[in-house]
């Protein structure tokens, strides 16, 4: 892996012990552009930013967007198609236009549709969800793990470690998943017979990325990296700007990844920095 180029993204410093500097929130990537869509605290008040990249590190422009009174954290964002219009998903009643470059905040069946199918309105979700992959189904256990069943049969166990932070996604004959608290990690198990890939214990990890066979993820110690974790076993870390936080996001594209870092500032403020990554 190769740090390609990071942009200093500060606009307006927050300090780091505020939870809107975790900076969670979605990237939208075209051949020409990257945007970043986040929260923003301006003046007591809550805000949509979108900042605008060139794929050279260049800030294009900087753009702020006021939210509706109730909207969802930041690391519940997604981007999304809302009645076949490229979109921001804020909440199951409001939503980012992004060719209008408006908030929409007004309940529809496309959008409660949209919302009800990727967040399942349980308040449990990522608690107690079943996840189904037929003949297989994996059953989250809470603090007591994960069970996997094939055709009502059960095959494994897992005990795992820390909250369910990630949906558990099937790649190829594996699942992978990450965890936060009690220390954290990042997982991929074979399906078929339960048997650990790989166990990273990240320090909490709500968020990844996959390209060819490998997975992305955040990795804290004294400093930030990037960790790139292989079927075969093999980990690599790549040294960041900074600190890295978990609830920020990381994305892929083609044979780069986005990150989000952060460098600590004079009176114990950090600037959020992007980086792009050649892997």
């Amino acid at each position: 892996m190769k740090l390609l180029w990071s942009c200093d993204l500060t606009s307006c410093e927050q300090p780091f012990w505020d939870p809107s500097c975790t900076y969670g929130g979605v990237f939208q990537i075209t051949q020409t552009e990257i945007r970043y869509y986040h929260y923003s605290g301006v003046e007591n008040t809550d805000h949509l930013k979108v900042t605008t990249l060139s794929h050279d590190g260049k800030i294009i422009e900087t753009n702020l967007y006021p939210l509706p009174k109730e909207h969802l954290l930041p690391y519940l964002w997604k981007y999304t198609l809302i009645e076949n219009r490229p979109a921001i998903l804020l909440s199951d009643h409001a939503y980012f236009d992004i060719n209008e470059k408006v908030i929409i905040d007004k309940p529809t069946p496309a959008l409660t549709k949209t919302y009800t199918d990727f967040y399942l309105d349980n308040p449990y979700h990522l608690t107690d969800d079943t996840f189904s992959f037929p003949p297989y189904e994996i059953s989250h256990l809470g603090s007591f793990g994960y069970l996997c069943r094939k055709d009502g049969h059960e095959i494994w166990r897992y005990k795992g470690q820390g909250y369910l932070y990630t949906e558990i996604e099937k790649y190829d004959q594996y699942i992978v998943f990450g965890t936060a608290g009690h220390g954290g990690r990042f997982v991929c198990i074979e399906l078929a017979s339960g048997n650990v890939v790989f166990e990273l214990n990240t320090k909490g990890t709500t968020d990844y990325a996959i390209i060819n066979d490998r997975f992305y993820t955040y990795f804290q110690n004294k400093k930030g990296y990037l960790a790139e974790l292989s079927l075969d076993g093999k980990t690599e870390f790549l040294e960041l700007l900074g600190v890295v936080i978990p609830n920020c996001p990381i994305s892929a594209y083609k044979d780069k990844i986005l990150t989000i870092s952060f460098i600590k500032k004079k009176d114990e403020y950090l600037n959020p920095v992007l980086n792009f990554v050649q892997i």
